[in-house]
């Protein structure tokens, strides 16, 4: 904690960018990942937890990390074979998944006769959008540090 007092003297008191940047320094993950491989330094918090829960071997793949890995899209070699389903599609994205792998489409038509699921109290305020908080320069550094991420899913990239 006492780093990011030193590196920004209005802590707590911080906008979402010095926010955003300070929390990166906090994760003891990336911390041990940067001292293992430095080039890791580079890279966001989300990618290198993806890197843990989506790759064979998060170990190896972490200590040979670079830009030629990521630009050449060298990553999708060492990730397990998994399906990823969009949560703004969930419903028609599962039955296509659950159909493919072979259930029965008697045994799977629920899924598409429900409404729309949301836990209690999910309910965003009118008009509370996460564009708002996004400037031309954050969204600059998050699409730098995430740049796997966003290799993998550009959808995302907006």
């Amino acid at each position: 904690m006492g780093e990011i007092v030193k590196a920004h003297p209005r802590f707590p008191d911080l906008s979402f960018e010095e926010c955003l940047k300070a929390w990166e320094t906090l994760i003891p993950a990336a911390r041990k990942n940067r001292e293992i491989n430095p080039f890791m330094a580079t890279m966001g918090q989300y990618t290198q937890k993806f890197i843990k829960f989506f790759f064979r071997e998060p170990g190896a793949v972490i200590r040979t990390m670079n830009e030629e890995f990521i630009t050449n899209e060298r990553f999708r070699e060492h990730m397990y074979d998994v399906t990823f389903l969009r949560t703004d599609r969930l419903k028609m994205g599962l039955w296509r998944f659950l159909d493919r792998i072979g259930y029965r489409k008697r045994d799977i038509s629920f899924l598409l006769l429900r409404g729309k699921v949301q836990p209690p109290g999910a309910a965003r305020k009118r008009g509370d959008r996460w564009r708002k908080f996004y400037t031309p320069e954050v969204k600059a550094y998050v699409r730098q540090r995430e740049r796997m991420l966003f290799k993998l899913f550009p959808e995302f990239d907006v």
